[in-house]
């Protein structure tokens, strides 16, 4: 016999793992009143970094939904660009208010 039955989609920025590493990756921010995620301490730095790029999409597609114009900490900390920029090395600020 035939159902009606309705097909449930998941959602595409649902957090792959659990809620407190989630907040983790998103320093705390995806839910405040959670507790630390205690895990973290157990890893090392290459198994953190696997894990930023693993839920990477999911994180940014949050972080960027409810923070516009900025990035989390762990993208800068492994995408972000530190070098310094030549451009902008040894000007004044004064040329830039110039009339």
């Amino acid at each position: 016999m035939a159902t009606n039955r309705k097909r449930t989609p998941r959602s595409r920025t649902a957090p792959a793992t659990s809620p407190e590493c989630f907040n983790w990756l998103c320093d705390g921010k995806h839910d405040p009143q959670a507790g630390p995620w205690k895990d973290r301490f157990f890893l090392m730095p290459e198994e953190k970094r696997e894990l930023w790029f693993a839920h990477r999409d999911q994180v940014l597609a949050w972080w960027e939904k409810h923070f516009p114009g900025t990035k989390p900490s762990l993208w800068w900390k492994y995408e972000g660009d530190t070098t310094p920029h030549k451009a902008l090395k040894g000007q004044r600020r004064s040329k830039c208010l110039v009339n």
